[in-house]
This record gives C-alpha cells, structure tokens and sequence, in this order.
C-alpha cells in the first residue's frame, strides 16, 4: 500500500512540474530576470500558435502587444480576450492552453513574485474561478 501512495504521489509531482510553460513550451517562454523576489518571464507567439495545457502561477502580466487570445480550460470551455499592448493586470493561478487567434505575434512579460499572498479568506468573493480572470492595473 505504502509503495502505491508514493508512486501516485511521484506521478502527481512530475505531472505538475510538466505542466510549467517553461518546462513544456520552452520556445515560447523565457525568462528574462530572476532574483530571490522576482521571477520575469517573457513569453511570444507566432501567428494562430497554439501552446501545450500548462498551470502559470499568480503574476502581473504586461502586453507588450495587442493581444487576441483564446485559453481552453481543462473542462474544455474557453475564454477570448482582446487587449490592447501596454495593458497591465494581476492573475491568479490557473491552468489552460493559450492560442494567438490573430495574424501578427504577440509579446508579453510576466513578473511572478516569490512570496504569493495567502489565499482569500474562506467565503470572500473571487472572480477568477482558477480559469486565468484578470484584474486590470491600468488603462
């Protein structure tokens, strides 16, 4: 029994570290800066690229060009998106597959910090429901 518990336990592990962009789709995402606070991470798609299911941490993402997305969510419905370069927001963790749905590339940077607040407390209101919902920072 013991030796199944931790085989299921190690298969989850590797699972999980699988699922990191950077581990999974190395080609697309990058990372730029690291230090023991921050972790920066750019990441681009050519035109209509489809990226692998992967699970991104909290972060601060920064367009650094339009964008017109669609994620798929592991339950298979998605979301679309349309934002204009120089937009910044803060996501929570999620996991889901992101597609460039337009002709030219886009670019963004994520800034992943090292110390993630605790989680709402129990009964607060969240509006992401894991599926990547964004808080706008600006514009």
């Amino acid at each position: 029994m013991r030796s199944v518990i931790l085989a299921m336990l190690m298969l989850a592990a590797v699972q999980a570290k699988s699922q990191d962009p950077l581990k999974v789709d190395p080609g697309h995402f990058k990372v730029e800066f690291e230090n023991d606070q921050v972790r920066v991470v750019r990441a681009d798609f050519d035109p209509h690229y489809k990226s692998t299911m992967n699970q991104v941490p909290p972060r601060v993402v920064i367009l650094l060009t339009d964008e017109h997305i669609r994620v798929t969510f592991p339950d298979g419905t998605s979301a679309d998106r349309h934002l204009k370069a120089g937009t910044a927001f803060w996501t929570e963790r999620g996991q889901g597959r992101p597609e460039n749905l337009s002709d030219p590339p886009f670019e963004l940077i994520w800034v992943v910090p090292k110390t993630v607040p605790p989680p709402n407390p129990a009964g607060a209101a969240t509006a992401n429901s894991g599926k990547w919902a964004l808080t706008s920072l600006t514009r």
